[in-house]
């Protein structure tokens, strides 16, 4: 870490930890994050799956906001307005300098959740949202919540392009999925079969 930089209370909010490339990122984030000498808390929305992607044992968790598979209906007012006062509720007991979070429908919680608090959200979104829907009562709220995101992080610049269109606008960064290189030699060799791509 540079003499220009503290180390931050981040709080990174994910869907689950299960098998898959945002799970992925978010385990390599938080590794980051904390060899930079900050302090990670990870909180999971889906808190009974089962965990694919293990991370450090010096990141700090919270309790899951679902403990259970049931969740009240999307639209359902009285249910989501509770679950935004335990979202609340867990994030606040974190005490956050910032809040990263990943993928569509846990940004827009998050925001909502922490709407008015002063605490600056980063929403990354691991989908190419031109392709992967989500219903539009969803993405309605999205487009009215990612202005008040600190920043919005989507994987390329195609996909910036397209966002960038949206009004309001959207504080938009590209940083693409980052890759792990395996080490010259420590991997089988390719089938002859398999394109020289």
């Amino acid at each position: 870490m540079t003499e220009t930089t503290r180390p931050l209370r981040i709080t990174c909010v994910a869907f689950d930890m299960a098998c898959g490339g945002a799970q992925r990122v978010m385990q390599h984030l938080t590794n980051i994050l904390l060899e930079s000498g900050h302090t990670v808390t990870l909180m999971l929305v889906r808190g009974y799956e089962e965990e694919f992607f293990a991370v450090d044992p010096r990141v700090r968790r919270t309790p899951a906001l679902d403990r259970k598979p049931h969740r009240p209906h999307p639209f359902d007012l009285t249910g989501r307005l509770r679950r935004f006062k335990r979202l609340l509720g867990i994030l606040k007991d974190t005490d956050p300098e910032v809040v990263i979070s990943f993928e569509d429908i846990v940004n827009v919680d998050v925001l909502v959740a922490l709407a008015g608090s002063g605490v600056p959200v980063i929403a990354c979104e691991h989908s190419d949202i031109r392709h992967h829907r989500i219903h539009f009562r969803w993405d309605l709220i999205r487009r009215l919540m990612y202005p008040h995101a600190a920043a919005v992080v989507v994987v390329n610049d195609d996909m910036a392009q397209w966002c960038a269109g949206f009004w309001p606008r959207w504080p938009l960064f590209t940083i693409p999925t980052p890759l792990h290189v395996p080490e010259e030699g420590s991997m089988a060799p390719r089938p002859s079969w398999f394109a020289s791509k």
